[in-house]
C-alpha cells in the first residue's frame, strides 16, 4: 500500500488522456491523479474538460475480455505447453503477437572464469543430448566405465570450442556438470531397460473438443514398449514415453512441478490420441512417472485444459504457474508465496523472470485471497499433481509396477 502511494505510473503516450483530466488549460495544471504536462498544445484536441475525464476513466478502466479467438487451422501441442507453462505470457504472445522479452548483448571480449546458471545448464544440456542416443541404443545397458569415458570426450569437444574457461579454472567447471550428466544418463539407461523396445513409427494426435470446437493435431514420437509387439493382452503398462530432464526435478527438498508441464500436456495427448501408456521423466535427482489415466479421465483433463486455453486466449488469466503449484503444494508454507512471486532483492521473482507478468499483474496483492486464482490454480494443475508418482533414482526397481500395468489410474474405463 506504501509503494502504492509513493509511485506515480504515468502514460507512455504523451497525449493520453490521463494528463489532461480536470487540469487547466492555462498549461502545466495537474490532473486528477497527480500527473501534468505543459504540452499546450492538445488541451485543444481533447476539448472539455468533461471528455477529458470521460477518455481518462475510460483509458483506466480494467479492458474487456476479447471474444474466443475463431481459429482457421488446428492448434499443436506446443500452444498447450506454452500456455500450462505460463498461461499470462501466452495469451501475448499467442493471441496478441507480443513479445517482451529483450535480446541480451553479450561481450565476447570478456574472459570466462567460471560458466553461470545459463551457461551451466547450456553446457549440461550438450552432455546430455551428445550421449542420449548412444545410450538409447545401448537398450539401457550402458556399462558405468564406458559412460564415463563418452563423458569425458564430450568435455574434451566442449574446451575445444572455446565454451569453457581455461586451463584449471575448466577442471573446476566441470567436475560438477559430468557428474551431473553421468547420474542422470544412468537413471535414464535403468529406465530403459523397463521398456526396451522402442517403438520407431510416430503416431498422429488428431482431437476435436465438441465443447469448444478446437481442433489439436500433433505427431507424438518416442513411445517404447515391455514386448517386441504391443498388444493390449500386456496391459496398461505395456507402454512409456521415457524423458531425460536437464537439471535436478528437486529444488532442495520441493519437487520442481513446472520442470513437468510441458511432459502432462504429451501424457494426455497420448491418451487422446487411443494410446494410454506410463510417462516417465529421468533426472539425476530422481524420476517422476505418470501411470496411464483412464479414458474417461484422461479426456475430462483434456477438455479441461482446452477450455482454459480458450479462456485464456480471451485475456491474461490471474494465473502465474509457479506461483500457483507453490500455492496449491502443501509442503510450502504461506509466508514464502510472496517471494516467490516477487522477490526484488535477488531479481529471482517469478514477476521478475516474466515480463508478462510484470506488465498485467505487478503486485502479489493481485492473487492472494483472490477466488478466480485459487479456482483456475485447481483447474489447471492439481490434476497433474495429483497424478504425479516418484521413482528413487538409485532404486528403480519401483518402476516395474508401471511397466507391469500395476498402477494405471482409473483402469480402461
Amino acid at each position: 500500500a506504501v509503494l502504492a502511494v509513493m509511485t506515480t505510473e504515468h502514460p507512455l503516450q504523451p497525449f493520453s488522456p490521463r494528463y489532461f483530466a480536470h487540469a487547466s488549460h492555462a498549461g502545466g495544471g495537474r490532473s486528477a491523479d497527480g500527473l501534468y504536462t505543459y504540452a499546450q498544445e492538445w488541451h485543444e484536441v481533447h476539448g472539455s474538460a468533461q471528455h477529458v475525464a470521460a477518455a481518462a476513466e475510460a483509458e483506466a478502466a480494467p479492458a474487456a475480455p476479447l471474444a474466443a479467438p475463431v481459429l482457421d487451422a488446428p492448434i499443436g501441442l506446443r500452444q498447450l505447453q506454452d500456455f500450462m507453462v505460463q498461461p499470462v505470457a501466452a495469451f501475448f504472445r499467442q493471441r496478441l503477437k507480443v513479445f517482451f522479452d529483450k535480446e541480451e548483448l553479450t561481450s565476447q571480449d570478456d574472459e570466462l572464469f567460471a560458466p553461470n546458471g545459463l551457461q551451466a545448464w547450456q553446457m549440461q544440456n550438450q552432455l546430455l543430448a551428445s550421449l542420449q542416443p548412444w545410450v538409447r541404443e545401448q537398450g539401457g545397458a550402458a556399462p558405468a566405465d564406458e559412460l564415463a569415458t563418452r563423458v569425458q570426450a564430450v568435455s574434451a569437444q566442449l574446451r575445444r570450442e572455446g565454451k569453457l574457461p581455461l586451463r584449471d579454472f575448466a577442471d573446476v567447471a566441470l567436475q560438477p556438470l559430468e557428474q551431473a550428466a553421468e547420474r542422470a544418463l544412468t537413471v535414464y539407461a535403468q529406465a530403459l531397460q523397463h521398456w526396451p523396445h522402442a517403438q520407431a513409427e510416430p503416431l498422429e494426435l488428431r482431437s476435436t473438443d465438441a465443447a469448444t470446437g478446437i481442433q489439436v493435431v500433433d505427431w507424438l514420437r518416442e513411445r517404447r514398449t515391455t514386448h517386441l509387439i504391443a498388444e493390449d493382452a500386456y496391459g496398461a503398462g505395456a507402454s512409456a514415453s521415457i524423458y531425460l530432464s536437464n537439471g535436478r526435478l528437486h529444488s532442495g527438498s520441493q519437487l520442481r512441478y513446472d520442470r513437468l508441464i510441458r511432459h502432462w500436456v504429451e501424457h494426455l495427448a497420448w491418451h487422446m490420441a487411443g494410446q494410454p501408456l506410463a510417462t516417465v521423466v529421468c533426472s539425476e535427482s530422481g524420476i517422476a512417472v505418470f501411470a496411464p489415466l483412464g479414458a474417461h479421465t484422461a479426456a475430462a483433463h483434456w477438455h479441461k485444459l482446452l477450455a482454459l486455453w480458450q479462456q485464456g486466449m480471451c485475456g491474461p488469466l490471474p494465473l502465474p504457474s509457479k506461483t500457483a503449484l507453490a500455492w496449491l503444494d502443501e509442503q510450502v508454507p504461506r509466508y514464502l508465496l510472496p517471494a516467490i512471486y516477487d522477490d526484488s532483492r535477488t531479481g529471482m521473482g517469478e514477476v521478475q523472470r516474466v515480463a508478462e507478468l510484470a506488465r498485467t499483474y505487478p503486485d502479489y496483492t493481485e492473487f492472494d485471497g483472490n477466488p478466480e486464482f485459487e479456482r483456475l490454480a485447481r483447474a489447471l494443475y492439481q490434476p497433474m499433481m495429483a497424478a504425479l508418482s516418484l521413482v528413487n533414482g538409485e532404486y528403480t526397481q519401483g518402476l516395474r509396477k508401471f511397466s507391469h500395468g500395476d498402477d494405471a489410474a482409473g483402469g480402461a474405463a
